[in-house]
């Protein structure tokens, strides 16, 4: 598993849920959202587990603007 490290200041860093690092699995699988229940393919997951869906990041970036 790799760790995002990008540092390029656009992005915010971590879990919505917990703050853990975020990892690439590398193959993607079906996850179900720690937010919202809903489930879709990924390879992204955090270092304690939780999935968070394209559309939670999407509704939680107001947050970190």
């Amino acid at each position: 598993m790799a760790q995002d490290d990008c540092r390029c200041g656009e992005h915010a860093a971590g879990c919505l849920v917990c703050g853990a690092p975020v990892l690439y699995e590398g193959v993607s699988r079906e996850r179900t959202c720690a937010l919202c229940g809903k489930t879709a393919d990924s390879d992204a997951v955090c270092a304690a587990g939780h999935f968070v869906c394209d559309e939670c990041h999407a509704e939680a970036a107001p947050d970190y603007l």
